[in-house]
């Protein structure tokens, strides 16, 4: 949609020079993409924002020590080494995989252990679909948990969310799905003020383009 297009600029222009912001000694930059509705290319554009970083990244590495990584296959081993600098993951997911942590499923095991590892060693967390899991202690004592580690650690997020985040600390049903739980909202909306201020992103939304026929 054209009228997102100036957003879409100025995130570019944020992963292309990362080190001024994400990678600041203090409160590090994190970014925060809303719209009320799907579709729009909110997850599209963070997953992107996150391949301009590693990328940028992978130059930083390979102009410290061309003759070490002149070998292809070499810088991606070291970014694995280094933990993920630039981590994808999905709220529903985790939340779900967390609750059967005690399965003898491998796949959740590794799931979860991953991470478990991106909260304290990734520079960049992906964290798609914020506020998407259900109304229930166990999720607001992840959230709270996860969002306070990285807080505290100064370490970024890029957010995708449907849900207006303004509202979380609001007793009203019609903003605020979380509307019973106004002192958790406001203990996570501080945070994520602080966050994200000012790469607060509202899309505009009124096209659904993963519906066939948009086009």
């Amino acid at each position: 949609m054209p009228e997102n297009k100036p957003r879409i600029e100025e995130l570019k222009k944020f992963a292309l020079n990362y080190h001024e912001y994400f990678r600041k000694p203090a409160n590090p930059q994190s970014v925060l993409l809303y719209s009320k509705k799907n579709g729009c290319g909110k997850t599209h554009i963070a997953v992107s924002i996150g391949k301009l970083i590693l990328w940028e990244y992978a130059k930083v590495l390979y102009h410290s020590a061309p003759f070490k990584y002149s070998v292809r296959g070499v810088i991606n081993d070291e970014l694995n080494c280094m933990n993920a600098p630039v981590f994808f993951m999905s709220e529903k997911k985790y939340i779900w995989s967390r609750k059967r942590f005690t399965t003898e499923n491998d796949d959740i095991i590794k799931y979860v252990s991953d991470c478990e590892k991106a909260f304290t060693k990734s520079e960049i967390i992906i964290y798609d679909d914020l506020f998407r899991s259900r109304d229930t202690d166990f999720f607001f004592d992840e959230l709270e948990a996860i969002i306070s580690q990285r807080y505290d650690d100064n370490k970024s997020f890029i957010f995708t969310t449907n849900v207006n985040v303004l509202a979380i600390d609001q007793d009203n049903p019609d903003d605020n799905p979380f509307h019973g739980r106004v002192k958790q909202g406001s203990y996570l909306l501080s945070r994520i003020e602080k966050m994200t201020t000012p790469y607060y992103y509202k899309f505009i939304d009124y096209k659904d383009y993963r519906v066939k026929g948009v086009f």
